[in-house]
């Protein structure tokens, strides 16, 4: 459901790339984004 919404989809993007350079994210991309949008 996020590919349909464009603004979120992106916004997703933007933040895997920001958690992507931490040491040791960089195979976690959108896992990490999951588990923080559900706390």
């Amino acid at each position: 459901k996020a590919k349909q919404d464009k603004e979120f989809w992106e916004l997703l993007i933007r933040k895997e790339i920001e958690f992507t350079k931490l040491p040791g994210t960089l195979d976690c991309g959108m896992n990490i984004i999951y588990v923080i949008e559900k706390l």
